[in-house]
Formats: structure tokens, sequence, C-alpha cells
């Protein structure tokens, strides 16, 4: 490609990523689930798009603004849902069960690119607290109900449909109520991550990182 060209390619994509990116009382946000339609903060959507926002356009004073918000607003372990009015903290929903994971990977990547270790050191807590209750279960209130999120027998994340992706309820339409969401590709990933953050941060020697086997 001719470096002009290039120049232009790149110039393009830093706009269009820009697009997503909003600025309120003095924060960045990232409303990256649509440009017309959900106008808040989801935390499932933030952190996937946060590498290629925010990352790769060096916007890194931004996005620990972002991961500081998120990483303020957890909640027994889970990062919020959805942030519709930062100023009424009770409005916040935690209805999600990948958020949390989305969360920590966004963090590995932001020490990858930066190097910034003073940053994850004082996310520690948090990143502690999230690995726990997801090992130990925790869960949300939704709808007059308790929704339980754990880690089952098996290794594998269970979850109330409503908090996966998808976002559908079959409880509230007067379903069966069932576990059906399982997470095993991106908890692989996190519990990976963990014996990075605990030999980085607290000076520890490992000679074994554990790795769960997941079924083909």
């Amino acid at each position: 490609m001719h470096p002009a060209t290039h120049s232009q390619v790149v110039s393009a994509l830093k706009a269009a990523a820009g697009q997503f990116v909003r600025h309120s009382n003095g924060r960045a946000q990232i409303h990256a689930s649509s440009l017309d339609w959900f106008q808040q903060e989801w935390g499932r959507d933030t952190f996937i798009s946060l590498p290629g926002i925010l990352f790769a356009t060096e916007r890194f004073e931004e996005a620990r603004s972002i991961i500081q918000t998120f990483a303020h607003y957890e909640q027994n372990g889970l990062i919020p849902n959805r942030i519709s009015d930062p100023n009424r903290p009770e409005s916040i929903e935690y209805n999600t069960v990948d958020g949390s994971m989305w969360f920590i990977q966004a963090i590995k990547k932001y020490v990858e690119w930066t190097g910034d270790e003073k940053f994850l050191a004082e996310l520690l807590p948090v990143l502690r607290r999230i690995l726990d209750a997801y090992r130990n279960g925790t869960g949300y209130h939704r709808l007059n109900g308790f929704h339980e999120i754990r880690m089952d027998q098996d290794g594998l994340i269970m979850s109330p449909a409503q908090a996966t992706w998808m976002d559908a309820d079959p409880d509230a339409l007067g379903k069966r109520k069932r576990r059906t969401a399982r997470k095993p590709g991106k908890q692989y990933n996190c519990c990976n991550v963990r014996p990075v953050f605990m030999c980085r941060n607290m000076n520890q020697k490992s000679s074994h990182v554990h790795k769960t086997s997941f079924p083909s």
C-alpha cells in the first residue's frame, strides 16, 4: 500500500473509532452498542471494543478512565452491565455473566500495550473479588428475583439466560427456569490471566500455572 493511502486509511479508522467515544462530567465513555439507539455505557460492549477503539488509537488516558469507572462500580464480583446514570448508582444494572470476564481481558490487553503495571496493581483487589465471586457464586437481582452466576462442578460458568449476550429472558415470559449459558472460552482465558496478576503484583514465584481443561 502506498504510504499516503496507508495514512488515509489509518486516519479514517481513527475517526470511525472516535464516533463511539463520549465525554461527560470530565470522564470518557464508550457507547459501542449503537450509535443511535442504546446511548448508555454497556459493560460487555465497552470492554469488547476497548482495544480497537482506544488502545489501537493510543488513547490510553481515556481507557484508564473507563476501566476505573467500571472498577468503581464493581459489585459482588460483577461489573455493570449498563450504567444509564452514574449519578444514580441504584439505577446501575449488573445482569451480565461475561462483562467481568471481558473487563479482565481488557486490563490484560492494556498492560500488554502500555506496560503500566502500577495501574494493574491498583486494580488487583477488584480482579481478586471477580475471580473469587465466580468461583464461590454470585448473582444479581432482577424482576423481583435473584439470579445466580457460579462455577459449576465441571469448572464451567453457569448463568441465567438473560445474562448472556443474547439478552433473552425466558423467565420473564413465564417459561421454566433453567441454567442455559456456559462461557468456557472466556473463563479459560481469565484463569490463565490470574497467575500473571498474582506473580507480577505480589512478588510471588509460581512454578505451576493452572489451566482448566474443557470438554470438546
